[in-house]
């Protein structure tokens, strides 16, 4: 760990978590160190698993929007993409912000309704314009807060 380890950040996460919830061990060494660098660094020495790497670098970037108030939309949205739910569970648990963890947790993640299949369907060439396509796609659906339809999405490309 480094000498100059941020105690107040430590200590900080453990007291509004403590006797609430529980908090992966690494999230907690992760509150001592300032930056990804810092984690990568730790992860290397300490022979951390990948899993915990990689939980340990979500919280450290992630931090400071969840801080900020980041809408639980973003987190949303962030499951949506495919980032792991206990990552983001995490992160809202060491942020403080227990009752958007709860909800997330309970959350259902929903599937786009439009897939590459339906794009080559409406005329789209297979490689990367498909793939652009789709990504303009999707954000069009969780920008509608995943209730656009199939045809509604589709209707887009036109």
């Amino acid at each position: 760990l480094p000498d100059d380890g941020n105690l107040n950040e430590l200590t900080k996460v453990w007291e509004s978590m403590h006797g609430r919830y529980q908090l992966e061990p690494v999230c907690l060494l992760v509150s001592l160190l300032k930056s990804g660098e810092e984690v990568e660094r730790f992860s290397r020495q300490w022979k951390l698993s990948n899993l915990e790497r990689k939980l340990g670098m979500f919280v450290s970037n992630e931090r400071e929007a969840c801080y900020q108030g980041a809408p639980l939309k973003y987190y949303k949205d962030q499951l949506v993409d495919g980032e792991f739910r206990n990552h983001v569970l995490e992160l809202l648990k060491y942020c403080s912000r227990f009752p958007d963890s709860t909800e997330l947790e309970g959350w259902t993640v929903p599937v786009c309704p439009v897939n590459g299949n339906d794009l080559k369907k409406a005329g789209i060439a297979s490689g990367q314009k498909l793939g652009e396509t789709l990504k303009d796609v999707r954000r069009k659906w969780k920008e509608s807060c995943y209730e656009s339809s199939k045809e509604d999405l589709l209707a887009t490309l036109k």
